[in-house]
């Protein structure tokens, strides 16, 4: 948490987190690739109820 891959003033480095925090607790999953110099790529998934 409050961690930020870049270096804008005003980031918090929370937003993952809450994300990642808020999938999980419904049962969900994120899965993260990336690349040095290509860029990331975020698979969010979520459980069918």
């Amino acid at each position: 948490m409050y961690k930020t891959f870049h270096s804008n003033a005003d980031s918090r480095g929370i937003g993952l987190f809450l994300v990642k925090n808020q999938i999980e607790t419904m049962g969900g999953r994120i899965e993260v690739e990336s690349e040095v110099s290509k860029g990331t790529v975020f698979k969010i998934y979520f459980v069918n109820l």
